[in-house]
């Protein structure tokens, strides 16, 4: 009960320290905010009722239904602050040909609203429109808020429960479908959720079903009743770029059922070619250090302290990339199976366990259609006693911050920060766990609100203490009082 008490706390404070609308690119566009909108004052009821239905159809984008029949001025949609992160007029406000009564707004993935409200400006009356919810607030909760509030109330994880479903109720993700474009835009996939029988009566309550992938990001969500709950399926749903691991998830009031498929072999087989044509190959040969066409390819470290290696495109104009690693074993021959791939990503520098005699075979494509492959012998390279080979020095010559003294920010060099081993990248450090029995350490951020967490649950058991005190010392008045007045009654009063 501690924990959960604290977690609130926890979450109390990290909105109180986030509430506030921040400016966004389309300020300008809707000059009075919230109100009568400039050159178009409003006369009438400025904020009327006319929304019909708020929908969330994905995991950044929500359709608002209004009362059709009148032009619009301008459509936007704010979050739980009041941020405008979505804005429509001109073109944008087409409603199709049948003149539809409906406006998608979507936001960008970088934004994670709790809670979204639209907001529709008649041409005529400059009336700011909204939709309101029966209790009369004009937030609607996203998935990613109700599955919160929900994970929260029903309080299953790590739990037992006398209610429990059949293995049969477990998701089952169906129908994993890359795009033909799926390197900038991802895929699609389903899922089913089997009728859950419970070995005793179940509880009521709502039970909810939903998709994500890796990052938590909530693509598709719907809710169920009945204390049988009946079968479900979510149709395909489109994944974006970078999901490498696609997960269904069920949660009763009693329980949660979940199951996860990594993608990575679909990938792999996009790439190299398994049942396609495959992306056009170049293969730079094995490292070495008069081989520039790999050098001139890849950078990377290796430290024999940690036994790890990392590496990543050498160009900075790679910046969006897909890259893996397969172990290429002493006859010379790579390993495709799952036993040889050492690491997959997108975006991102590959890191993982080796030893000073590995080799391995890196392959890498910064398009989705040229492919460039290569061979990495540590044992060549750790021979020449370097900490890191090909540096990338076209990136450090951008101008980045150094985060830690004169370390630059090449994204490749490794060194000790306060006990941990730590790397620089475009001026922020980042650092590998400290081992066991090594201080607790943060950065700056991560002091920072921690130390303004630990502030605000001190302020709120400060204040629980002064009612308290107040509330006993008003209790110990009210005593004395009607002992003063007993005091001064009359003698006939007393025995």
């Amino acid at each position: 009960m501690m924990l959960r008490t604290l977690g609130l706390l926890l979450l109390a404070a990290e909105g109180a320290l986030a509430q506030s609308r921040e400016a966004s690119q389309w300020d300008a566009n809707v000059t009075a905010y919230g109100g009568t909108v400039d050159g178009c004052p409003c006369t009438a009821d400025c904020s009327p009722n006319s929304l019909e239905e708020v929908v969330q159809v994905s995991s950044n984008s929500v359709t608002a239904t209004f009362v059709s029949g009148a032009d619009l001025k301008f459509a936007y949609l704010t979050d739980e602050h009041g941020t405008i992160i979505s804005y429509k007029a001109g073109d944008d406000l087409d409603f199709g040909p049948t003149g539809s009564s409906s406006i998608t707004f979507e936001w960008s993935a970088s934004e994670q609203p709790t809670g979204v409200v639209p907001h529709i400006v008649y041409a005529d009356s400059c009336a700011d429109a909204v939709y309101r919810n029966p209790d009369g607030t004009t937030v609607t909760s996203t998935w990613r808020s109700k599955l919160a509030l929900l994970a929260q109330t029903y309080d299953v994880s790590g739990g037992s429960s006398s209610y429990t479903s059949t293995i049969d109720a477990a998701p089952e993700i169906t129908s994993i479908t890359l795009d033909a474009d799926w390197f900038n835009t991802g895929g699609s996939f389903a899922a089913t959720f089997p009728a859950a029988m419970f070995s005793t009566e179940a509880p009521t309550g709502m039970n909810v079903a939903w998709l994500k992938n890796q990052d938590g990001t909530v693509l598709a969500y719907t809710e169920g009743e009945g204390t049988q709950p009946a079968a479900i399926s979510i149709s395909a749903t489109n994944f974006p770029r970078g999901s490498v691991d696609l997960r269904a998830c069920r949660l009763f009031p009693t329980e949660k059922l979940c199951t996860s498929e990594s993608i990575v072999t679909k990938y792999i087989n996009k790439i190299e070619g398994a049942g396609s044509a495959g992306l056009t190959p170049t293969d730079v040969g094995t490292y070495s250090t008069t081989n520039t066409a790999f050098t001139d390819a890849f950078t990377g470290h290796y430290d024999s302290g940690s036994g790890r290696t990392s590496i990543a495109p050498k160009s900075s104009d790679c910046k969006q990339y897909v890259m893996y690693a397969k172990h290429v074993d002493d006859d010379g021959v790579v390993i495709h199976d799952a036993s040889g791939l050492l690491g997959f990503g997108f975006d991102k520098a590959l890191d993982f366990a080796a030893t000073s005699t590995m080799k391995y075979k890196v392959y890498l494509t910064c398009d989705g259609k040229a492919l460039t492959t290569g061979i990495m012998d540590l044992a060549v390279f750790s021979s020449l006693n370097k900490g890191r080979f090909s540096v990338r020095t076209d990136e450090v010559q951008v101008g980045y911050p150094k985060c830690v003294g004169d370390r630059v920010a090449d994204n490749t060099t490794w060194f000790e920060v306060d006990g941990r081993d730590c790397m620089c990248d475009k001026g922020t450090l980042f650092c590998k766990k400290a081992a066991p029995g090594s201080y607790f350490l943060m950065n700056e951020g991560e002091s920072v609100g921690l130390a303004l967490s630990v502030s605000l649950i001190v302020l709120l058991l400060l204040c629980g203490g002064i009612f308290l005190l107040l509330k006993k010392s008003a209790q110990s008045s009210e005593k004395m009082v009607v002992l003063k007045e007993n005091a001064q009654a009359s003698p006939e009063d007393r025995l």
